[in-house]
């Protein structure tokens, strides 16, 4: 393995690291605004179906935590729960919805890019022990 190939993934890593964090802060400083405005009047609370999204936008953020230990799960749960919240969030496929998922998407997919590279890279240096015995 030469320098410049075990460098790659750990630029994409901190890529997605770095830009996940600047995407969870965006996305959490909607968050708690909304949570501040929906819920700071427990006599006017909201229907439960917004519960449920703020739910899934609490999942969304939670999944940029998850992905700076665990990769594969966070990144899962940002696509899948960011997926299914601006879906609902939009209305649709139309409106905002694929600028919304793609900006928050970015990251988490950067980070299976990143993963994946490690699992070849740690695949090629066993292989390429083993041809060395």
């Amino acid at each position: 393995m030469n320098r410049r190939s075990s460098l790659i993934p750990l630029v994409i890593r901190w890529t997605a690291r770095v830009l996940g964090f600047l995407v969870f802060l965006f996305w959490g400083a909607f968050f708690v605004e909304h949570l501040v405005e929906w819920f700071s009047d427990p006599s006017n609370l909201p229907p439960m179906r917004v519960f449920l999204m703020q739910g899934l936008h609490f999942l969304m953020l939670a999944g940029f935590i998850i992905s700076w230990k665990w990769e594969i799960p966070g990144a899962v749960l940002i696509i899948a729960a960011s997926g299914i919240f601006f879906f609902n969030a939009s209305g649709g496929t139309g409106g905002m919805f694929m600028l919304f998922w793609g900006i928050t998407a970015v990251p988490a997919i950067l980070h299976i890019v990143a993963w994946e590279l490690y699992r070849r890279r740690s695949t090629a240096t066993i292989t390429e022990g083993k041809a060395k015995e």
